[in-house]
């Protein structure tokens, strides 16, 4: 799973603790667990809202292509109804894919509504689908999840009954979280990790299970068999929670390796009943490239940036690509190449959209945009000097990466003719950044 992350959005999120092998009397003592989940702030909209008024006799409504689909029965409500869904920034940490605002909310349905998503490849990654289930923020900000989320791996999809509406997504129980890269010959952490989960009181074990922020395990035997394919050595730790991994000498031919781990018996406390599709074991897996670390670094103005892998990325269709970095404040670069033919080359600026071209944007902050040019009132436009060079294009098994190098100067117009005037920055750097999407 190739994430982009908001680093506003990331809470801590604390290893897995488990006893070792010892009798039952000779246990390490386990932390407080909490008793309550975690209070986590509302998404924002993030995406374009679609709706449909529904009726006594039923209907359905989805949203980016059926990615999420909603159908409510006859007799759900008893007169026509707005319904609407809009994707909006996810604020439960560490889970894939979008989070999105179904309304009416603070409504109960009269017979549960079916709430179907279906997950991609890249939410994937660092977990498995039987770790998937659907979760919601409720009006306390509280995100919990549904144990009986049906799934199915042929459809790739998460379905769930409800008879309310808020905040929906996926929700990751186990997940693995290491370096996405490894020099040859050097070591990294892998750490497998998962939220608390908080067990409805006596009466209400039917309700959907808080997600906190600390998980120790009881029983160690529930997590099993680390395992590594491909070149390298892979040492687990004594308490099972993370493994060390150490790279060949040499980038080796079968790039990335896969490192997995095996997660048993996790079905919530309490709730002895299996959901459909359900296995209860889910095999935990995240890749590493083994070659040089991934990168975007360069200056703003006269300030040095340098960003971790999961901060720059690029993108590709038939006729771009698209190198984007976002840097620690917020702050965004994106470079965009307009390819024509080789896509090892260089990009130059240029007022027309055309092969062979480039573009440059700047997010100062929200609606505050940079761009490669600008127009003076009586005079020619002023396109930015410098390019974007693309020096290596690599494909390394199921990934994709670029190296390259830009500079450049973006403008914001201020103020209108005869007084126009423009604002500048200047940005130039280097980057090694994989494909994402």
């Amino acid at each position: 799973m190739q994430k982009i992350f908001n680093p506003g959005a990331i809470a801590l999120l604390l290893m897995l603790t488990v006893s070792g092998c010892k009798k039952s009397t000779d246990k390490e003592p386990q932390p407080d667990l909490p008793t309550q989940g975690a209070v986590r702030p509302k998404g924002v909209p993030d995406g374009e809202i679609v709706r449909k008024t529904i009726g006594p006799e039923g209907g359905t409504l989805a949203i980016e292509g059926g990615r999420l689909t909603l159908v409510v029965p006859p007799g759900a409500v008893a007169a026509a109804t707005d319904f609407s869904m809009q994707p909006v920034t996810k604020t439960l940490p560490n889970s894939p894919g979008k989070s999105y605002r179904l309304l009416p909310e603070g409504v109960t349905f009269t017979k549960p509504v079916t709430l179907t998503l279906r997950y991609t490849g890249e939410d994937l990654e660092g977990t498995d689908p039987q770790a998937l289930f659907l979760a919601f923020q409720a009006e306390d900000g509280i995100w919990r999840y549904d144990p009986l989320t049906a799934i199915d791996e042929t459809a790739r999809t998460l379905t769930v009954q409800t008879t309310h509406f808020s905040d929906w997504g996926i929700f990751a129980e186990f997940f693995l979280s290491c370096p996405r890269t490894v020099q040859p010959g050097k070591s990294i952490q892998v750490l497998l990790h998962s939220p608390a989960i908080v067990v409805p009181t006596r009466g209400k074990e039917n309700d959907p299970l808080q997600i906190a922020d600390i998980n120790p395990l009881k029983d160690p035997d529930n997590i099993r068999n680390w395992a590594l394919a491909g070149e390298g050595v892979l040492k687990p730790a004594a308490k099972k929670v993370d493994a060390e991994y150490t790279a060949p000498a040499r980038t080796p031919q079968r790039n990335p390796v896969r490192i997995s781990v095996e997660v048993w018996n996790f079905v919530p406390p309490g709730e002895p009943r299996r959901r459909a599709g359900g296995k209860g074991r889910a095999i935990i897996w995240e890749d590493v490239y083994i070659g040089e670390e991934l990168y975007f670094k360069g200056k703003l103005d006269n300030t040095d940036f340098e960003l971790t892998s999961e901060l720059a990325h690029f993108t590709r269709a038939d006729d771009l690509l698209i190198v984007q970095g976002v840097l620690p404040n917020g702050q965004s670069v994106t470079l965009t190449g307009y390819i024509s033919g080789k896509i090892e080359r260089t990009y130059g600026f240029n007022l027309n959209s055309i092969p062979g071209t480039a573009a440059a944007i700047f997010l100062e902050g929200p609606g505050v945009a940079f761009y490669h040019l600008w127009r003076p009132c009586e005079a020619l436009p002023v396109v930015s000097p410098g390019s974007l060079k693309i020096t290596k294009h690599l494909v390394a098994g199921a990934y994709e990466y670029l190296e390259g190098e830009f500079s450049c100067t973006v403008y914001r117009e201020m103020g209108g003719c005869p007084y126009k005037n423009a604002l500048t920055h200047t940005l130039s750097g280097k980057f090694k950044v994989r494909r994402s999407g």
